[in-house]
């Protein structure tokens, strides 16, 4: 548990932040996973498939949360939460904290699921098999979810 905290536990808080745009949900979201783990029984083969596991847990509470929120009106982004958090940590070559007014302004527009793609395939570096199976849909349905983000994204900035 403590070698997965370490080892993963900033690319779980990063992804519920980018779903949920909300400091303390993405700290739930990530005590949640951990706990899930903690009393989890699962056996895991390898690091990539405890990482995978524990992005589908933090997935799968992101969305309920989400849900949630909705029925209740409550607005889930704090702009004071985004402008304070970069997007990788810093271990990754290349990585720094997103553009204001550039493309991850434009991310924060999508729906959802169109976010959560995007983050898995442009930040975690999964492949649209493996993000399909970590949100529990299918290859082409991760497939069209990038087509349409991608399209929405190059109009905006046209």
């Amino acid at each position: 548990m403590t070698y997965a905290a370490t080892a993963y536990g900033s690319t779980v808080f990063r992804f519920a932040f980018t779903l949920l745009r909300s400091f303390h949900h993405a700290e739930d979201v990530y005590q949640e996973t951990f706990l899930a783990l903690h009393s989890s029984q699962q056996i895991f083969e390898s690091d990539e498939h405890l990482r995978a596991w524990l992005l589908k847990v933090a997935g799968n509470r992101c969305r309920t949360i989400y849900r949630e929120k909705q029925r209740h009106r409550e607005d889930l982004i704090d702009p004071a939460d985004f402008a304070s958090i970069p997007i990788t940590d810093g271990k990754t070559p290349g990585s720094e904290a997103p553009n204001v007014g550039g493309v991850w302004d434009i991310v924060d527009t999508l729906n959802n699921d169109q976010r959560e793609a995007i983050y898995l395939f442009y930040v975690e570096g999964y492949s649209t098999e493996e993000i399909a199976k970590i949100v529990g849909v299918s290859n082409a349905t991760i497939r069209t979810r990038l087509h349409r983000a991608r399209a929405k994204i190059k109009q905006h900035l046209k």
